[in-house]
């Protein structure tokens, strides 16, 4: 695949997300995901508009370098690193900090990437065929080799992509994530386990529900996401 994102994420996506039987502000948000030269951003705000989840992923060439994930809610920042075929990794979660290095693969996926890897797989997934790859889990300190497959065949304009552990053994423990790209390889929405977290860093509560894209902007040059250009990176 190509390094920079080029297909779903070379516009600027916009949608909200709903938690799963869940009720109240905190179980809605909302969601904006751009390309901002060489890097690519996800945004997650709450009912009331507060930022609750972001995402940086830096590029040099067609090769990411550099990974940022930051939940506000739960105090926690992981930056992961890459050179080489090495991932280094710095995981802070409130107080506590630690390092963890990785050997990985050239092709190692991470954040956003995996909807942009799966929209460009998508005539090999609707001939009927599996895509496996490694995706980085940056809060677990670990790459998971995933399989995605398409569900429902190849009739439909619609191509619903089913995302679960390679290894029959991990698949109890990895929570499946079902994505839905239309004719043109733009996601539509995804199923599964979201980005925020509740709860707090002694206690951090994953969220599973459905995240819809409401808006795509093809030339990604709204004024918010411009503005958001012009901002310093996380920090």
């Amino acid at each position: 695949m190509s390094g920079l994102p080029l297909l779903a994420f070379a516009f600027v996506l916009s949608g909200d997300a709903q938690v799963a039987a869940g009720t109240g502000e905190e179980s809605r948000f909302r969601f904006d995901a751009w390309r901002c030269q060489s890097e690519v951003h996800s945004r997650w705000r709450s009912g009331d508009g507060r930022v609750v989840a972001e995402e940086e992923l830096a590029f040099e060439g067609e090769r990411w370098v550099r990974y940022r994930l930051q939940r506000s809610t739960i105090a926690q920042d992981v930056v992961a690193t890459r050179e080489g075929d090495t991932l280094r990794l710095v995981i802070r979660n409130g107080e506590s900090r630690k390092q963890i290095t990785l050997a990985t693969t050239q092709t190692v996926l991470a954040g956003p990437l995996l909807v942009d890897h799966l929209a460009e797989k998508l005539p090999r997934l609707r001939a009927g065929k599996s895509v496996e790859f490694d995706y980085l889990v940056p809060d677990h300190g670990m790459v998971l080799r995933l399989r995605a497959t398409l569900e429902g065949g190849a009739r439909s304009a619609e191509s619903r992509v089913r995302v679960e552990a390679a290894s029959l053994l991990m698949r109890a423990f990895v929570p499946n994530t079902k994505l839905v790209f239309d004719d043109s390889g733009v996601l539509r929405s995804m199923t599964g386990r979201l980005l925020p977290q509740l709860g707090d860093v002694t206690k951090p509560k994953s969220l599973d529900g459905v995240l819809r894209v409401r808006a795509v902007n093809v030339s990604g040059e709204t004024s918010s996401m411009q503005s958001t250009c012009n901002r310093p990176t996380l920090s």
